[in-house]
């Protein structure tokens, strides 16, 4: 069936005028303290980089929310946006894939643009208009993608659907609609679409993402990646349109857009970017950008649905923008890119606290940090090590001559780390003393004169035992 004119998922979100979930439990979690979220608020960001990929897509077509994706084994990158233009005279939003052509470089040549996934055929099929995808690997190289689909139909809600892939998004098994602790979608009121959902894939754990319509991040999570948590709030009201969240190096970014206006539901044209170590807390961050100022440029009118991609210190932001007036804010879209330098101002660690000095042994002492001033900070010059002199050098090479001792140097009355490095020192040694019968008895275990592997086997039967009387 054919549709006319331009009918989105991105406009059913961005003509909402409010409204709240239909699950009420989705808003009993507090949300979180917008100003103990971040850790990222003193880092500085350097754009080095602005540059457009391909596009525009042409006036009352549109084309935005790329996912930048990288083989864990081929180190090939393939890039997936949403576009919405009339083929066969329908006009519905597909997911396209698109791959590295020369170069290293993000901002290099992509080509081999074709539909990667398409919805249902019907205009009341859940999936008939699919788009803003996430995509991860699993653990067996699955490509899993995580997406919203919707009827073309008024009133209706936005579905969260899977799909997985065994060739890299070329084609695709479709798997339905996510289920959240049993509940049936839409779980969100259809006033108050969810956007922009963002899998990560972790050992034990996988965590969704997604922007409500009342302008927060919302979090889920699952065992299989079939059953999630119902959504909870996981920031305040940000006036977000757009976010996506990626992990890198133990840190989570939520890069997201934002109107001129906050609050308002006027078209975004600013990138706000927030770093958390807690998945559970993000704060509104800092602007990262805003729409450039020069009308020649690709995105100076607008600019949305931006995603994150890290790489060492440099941050990829791959985003929607356009210049000029069209016929709705979002057409004639292109797909660029702006790369920034990440520099963190770093907190050197000032004064140490130390564990003990271990037994000298082959002329060094050793000992571990406990405690450094301020908190959270790194570096410094810790001393960890120094030289000493062995009662006993060289006990391997003085046949004869050795007091071999208890196993128990500091008589504690248990085999710890430090008898051990202790009893290592004296390995091969040959004892003049006898053997020790009393405590835990000497390195040489069995009195036959020497401290060998039979002792050894001895002392390992002990270590770390509540008591090592024998």
């Amino acid at each position: 069936m054919k549709v006319k004119g331009i009918f989105t998922i991105g406009l059913l979100i961005l003509l909402t005028t409010g409204g709240y979930f239909v699950v009420q439990e989705l808003q009993k979690d507090q949300s979180p303290d917008d100003s103990s979220a971040a850790i990222g608020e003193n880092a500085k960001y350097t754009e080095v980089l602005n540059y457009k990929l391909f596009g525009p897509s042409g006036d009352n077509t549109s084309q935005y929310a790329p996912f930048l994706l990288t083989h864990p084994n081929l180190n090939k990158k393939y890039l997936f946006y949403c576009k919405n233009e009339p083929i066969n005279g329908v006009y519905k939003d597909r997911i396209y894939r698109a791959e590295q052509g020369y170069g290293d470089s993000i901002s290099s040549q992509w080509i081999n643009h074709k539909i990667s996934l398409e919805g249902g055929m019907q205009i009341n099929d859940i999936d008939y208009m699919s788009c803003a995808m996430t995509l991860a690997f699993d653990h067996n190289n699955i490509l899993h993608m995580y997406y919203l689909g919707a009827p073309a139909v008024e009133n209706s809600g936005i579905y969260f659907l899977h799909a997985t892939s065994s060739d890299y998004g070329n084609t695709w098994t479709k798997k339905g609609q996510l289920k959240f602790e049993g509940k049936n979608q839409p779980i969100f009121d259809k006033h108050t679409f969810p956007d922009s959902p963002t899998v990560i894939w972790k050992n034990s754990e996988i965590l969704l993402f997604m922007t409500g319509g009342d302008g927060r991040l919302y979090r889920s999570t699952s065992s299989d990646g079939y059953n999630f948590t119902l959504p909870v709030s996981v920031s305040n009201n940000l006036s977000m349109s757009h976010g996506t969240v990626t992990y890198y190096a133990g840190s989570y970014y939520l890069i997201y857009s934002v109107p001129t206006k906050k609050g308002s539901y006027d078209p975004p044209t600013e990138i706000y970017l927030s770093r958390t170590n807690n998945d559970k807390s993000f704060s509104s961050g800092t602007k990262l950008f805003e729409k450039s100022s020069n009308s020649n440029k690709w995105d100076s009118t607008y600019i949305f649905t931006p995603h994150l991609y890290m790489d060492s210190n440099k941050i990829y932001v791959i985003y929607a923008g356009n210049t000029g007036e069209y016929s709705w804010w979002g057409s004639n879209t292109s797909i660029g890119v702006r790369e920034f330098t990440e520099n963190i101002e770093v907190t050197y660690c000032s004064s140490f606290t130390y564990s003990s000095w271990s037994v000298c042994t082959n002329g060094k002492q050793i000992r571990e940090i406990t405690s450094s001033v301020p908190s959270g900070c790194t570096g410094g010059n810790p001393i960890l090590t120094q030289t000493c002199t062995n009662t006993n050098t060289d006990t391997r090479r003085q046949v004869g001559t050795v007091n071999c001792g208890p196993i128990d140097v500091n008589t504690d009355n248990k085999l710890t780390i430090i008898d051990f490095e202790a009893f290592v020192g004296m390995l091969g040694a040959i004892c003049k003393d006898t053997a020790q019968k009393t405590g835990c008895g000497g390195k040489d275990a069995n009195g036959d004169g020497k401290v060998d592997s039979a002792d050894f086997e001895s002392f390992k039967s002990r270590y770390q035992k509540s008591s090592c009387y024998i």
